[in-house]
């Protein structure tokens, strides 16, 4: 595997290795057996099947409701390097087929007139325990995050995010490196200049287009240089919901007032009256700044 990297990669690899070398080696002899008998499990491995739609079963007793929105998503952009296998049980008292995970791939598969699919098929005791395996499984899958997910769009050119990420640049700030994403919500990972609210920033782009974000971050920029907070999503949406009632706002005048006032007492001031007037906090930091702006 290391053969085909490069030597720092090489490296990198090496250095985690040893660290999950040495946290398995902190754990006991107990937790350590437990998690071999497990590996050793052979009851456990898949079967990769491909089986037709029409033998395919629910059980409503544990599965989610269909969402109809989900479904048409996969329908409408259907890809099948994104059809992953479903993961099936095979009931063995009964010999049925049970989906336990990829309920709406196979209700997409049938809208779409797909006759069988790939399956990963392993041995079950009944619903009870599929029942178990279906929590694990929707718990304790980790999600990219909106900072990881924009990295890999920009590794392949999507036209959004890159437009986004030249506004961003243009305006003199960078978006933060996803490994860090999450350090700290309100801050941005308390670095000036630092925007880690990727989500917001494409929320206003999508809303608003290029010029709408642009007018956002050159009045935050302008305003306070990007300072913690103000690149907070709060802040970022609550500044695109400022322009939204005064579209005719000129950035540098607004920035001019605003520059004026400090923003961790505009956000807290917001917050604080949305908290005690039941107000969205984003409309009430809003309001706070169309009072500062005087708009």
């Amino acid at each position: 595997m290391t053969a085909l990297l490069q030597p720092s990669e090489v490296d990198s690899v090496l250095e985690d290795e040893h660290y999950f070398k040495a946290k398995w080696d902190e754990l006991d002899a107990r937790d350590r057996a437990k998690i071999a008998s497990a590996v050793e499990t052979t009851r456990k491995q898949p079967e990769f099947k491909r089986l037709k739609l029409r033998d395919l079963l629910i059980d409503e007793k544990y599965q989610r409701a269909v969402s109809r929105d989900r479904v048409l998503d996969i329908v409408y952009d259907f890809d099948w390097n994104l059809f992953g296998p479903l993961w099936v049980a095979d009931r063995r008292k009964s010999g049925n087929h049970y989906v336990v995970d990829g309920r709406h791939r196979l209700h997409a598969a049938t809208v779409l007139g797909i006759k069988d699919v790939w399956c990963e098929v392993r041995p079950t005791t009944g619903s009870d325990e599929e029942a178990r395996i279906f929590v694990a499984l929707t718990t304790k899958r980790r999600k990219m995050n909106s900072a990881q997910q924009f990295q890999a769009k920009l590794v392949y050119g999507d036209p959004e995010a890159v437009e986004i990420s030249k506004v961003v640049g243009r305006q003199h700030f960078e978006i933060q490196d996803p490994d860090l994403f999450g350090a700290t919500r309100l801050t941005s990972g308390g670095k000036t200049g630092v925007i880690g609210a990727v989500g917001s920033l494409e929320r206003i782009y999508r809303e608003h287009g290029r010029k709408g974000l642009e007018r956002v971050l050159a009045t935050i920029r302008l305003a306070w240089d990007g300072v913690v907070p103000t690149l907070s999503s709060q802040m970022l949406r609550a500044m695109s919901g400022l322009y939204e009632r005064h579209p005719d706002a000129e950035p540098t005048m607004v920035a001019k007032k605003l520059g004026e006032k400090d923003p961790w007492a505009l956000i807290e001031r917001g917050q604080r009256f949305g908290h005690s007037n039941g107000v969205p906090q984003v409309e009430a930091i809003t309001d706070a700044l169309e009072v500062a702006a005087g708009l």
